[in-house]
């Protein structure tokens, strides 16, 4: 697949359908987005409220052991065959971001791995920058008997949105409890929604965090920065 992809929303919108998996392995903010074409190859990426967008990646590797390489699958012939088969919880790549922490990036579906996105190696800032366009991750081609149930088991843009939703009214409501724990109970942290579409929760931007000190204050951050709330250390 030729980079770049002419004008990304455009491509995306006309030629693709969307679907979505939220929270993968029940880590929160590993989300991704896989892209449907009407011939049903499946184009694999990060959504745009994966951690990983905000996080800032540096780094990206197809080399998920020392026994498998994504970037060395090949396929032939028309039909696409050959390459390497992946179920939805296979890895394609590791991204290492800039806060040193690393993400695994899964396939979501099942499939042959038609090619990875090898210009992610040196500008791995296209996961940030275009999500969903030239900073997709691989190409995966479904069994022709699957092709039409393959996402059947992902959200639709809406579902996706209304997960979202949740997931941030859940971090408020664990943000009221660390500050009406007034410091007791250990460190609680409640990250919230990092998609913009939601908006601001009370004052604090997406991507924001609640956390408690040990010092018993609860603090609350955003883009690294910190504000002191002012509540009861308790006793």
């Amino acid at each position: 697949m030729d980079q770049p992809w002419g004008t990304p929303g455009f491509v995306v919108d006309r030629y693709f359908s969307k679907s979505y998996s939220v929270d993968i392995k029940n880590i929160i903010g590993q989300d991704q987005c896989v892209l449907q074409h009407s011939n049903r190859v499946c184009v694999i990426c990060l959504a745009p409220s994966h951690a990983v967008v905000k996080a800032g990646p540096v780094s990206v590797d197809f080399n998920i052991n020392e026994k498998t390489d994504r970037s060395a699958s090949k396929v032939r012939g028309k039909r696409k065959r050959g390459g390497q088969w992946l179920t939805p919880f296979s890895p394609l790549c590791k991204v290492r971001c800039q806060n040193d922490e690393v993400y695994t990036i899964y396939s979501c579906i099942r499939g042959d791995l038609v090619e990875v996105n090898e210009a992610l190696l040196e500008q791995p800032g296209l996961l940030s920058s275009w999500p969903l366009t030239n900073g997709y991750i691989a190409v995966v081609m479904p069994k022709h008997h699957e092709r039409d149930v393959v996402v059947d088991n992902l959200m639709t843009e809406a579902q996706y949105h209304v997960a979202l939703e949740e997931r941030a009214a859940a971090a408020v409501a664990a943000a009221a409890v660390c500050v009406a724990a007034g410091g007791h109970g250990g460190a609680a942290e409640a990250t919230l929604s990092e998609q913009a579409s939601i908006g601001t929760v009370d004052g604090l931007p997406h991507g924001g965090a609640m956390t408690t000190s040990s010092e018993g204050c609860c603090q609350a951050s955003s883009d690294g920065k910190k504000l002191e709330l002012a509540c009861s250390a308790g006793d």
